[in-house]
């Protein structure tokens, strides 16, 4: 090959890259183009022999944004909210008007995590609807906060039991606190079970 052909070579290497780039996002997934690497270990692998430009690994990615988003928005809302507790209170009182700056930040960061799983697919997009309406008819709506907030721990639950064996483990799990709070009222406040499955979703995605 020419010193002039083998521009056209490297140009559709951009080329090749840019689509899996595009179809890896489309399909809700991650990649990225690594140039280093041991190209014996790489044929080795994957059983070719012929010479390597770059790989590109495509996998599910680690929703790291949305944990981020999520502890930090909390964490906030909880440092300008003295009054309450995971025990006795439920993560929607943070959003209600009447908590001031507090519900701004919890609301606000529940409007980002929406932005953030906006590009999903499945029930991560019904996740990131749903999230956008909890944020939207806050707990001063009372049954339609209550009916979306529902909707929403519903979805979680759904998209955690397809996770193979400890998604279905970890959904049960986290449906019997729901049970327990609800027909034995301990705790008071729906915020544990509320935290755990967040917890696990997170994980999982």
């Amino acid at each position: 090959m020419t010193k002039e052909a083998s521009r056209y070579v490297w140009m559709e290497f951009g080329h090749a890259s840019q689509n899996i780039y595009l179809q890896a996002t489309a399909l809700g997934l991650g990649t990225i183009a690594v140039a280093a690497f041991y190209d014996h270990l790489v044929k080795e692998a994957l059983n070719i022999n012929e010479d390597l430009g770059y790989v590109m690994p495509v996998g599910r990615v680690l929703r790291a944004d949305v944990a981020i988003t999520f502890l930090l928005s909390l964490s906030l809302s909880v440092a300008f909210s003295p009054w309450w507790n995971p025990w006795s209170y439920s993560l929607s009182a943070l959003g209600s008007c009447s908590n001031g700056l507090g519900a701004v930040v919890f609301n606000g960061g529940l409007a980002t995590i929406s932005w953030e799983l906006s590009n999903s697919k499945g029930l991560l997009k019904l996740t990131a609807l749903l999230t956008a309406l909890v944020a939207a008819i806050n707990i001063d709506f009372g049954i339609f906060h209550f009916i979306a907030a529902s909707l929403l721990f519903l979805t979680l639950f759904l998209f955690m039991f397809q996770k193979g064996t400890l998604g279905k483990i970890v959904a049960l799990s986290s449906l019997a606190l729901w049970l327990i709070h609800f027909l034995l009222g301990v705790p008071p406040g729906v915020a544990l079970p509320e935290l755990y499955t967040i917890f696990w979703a997170l994980l999982l995605a």
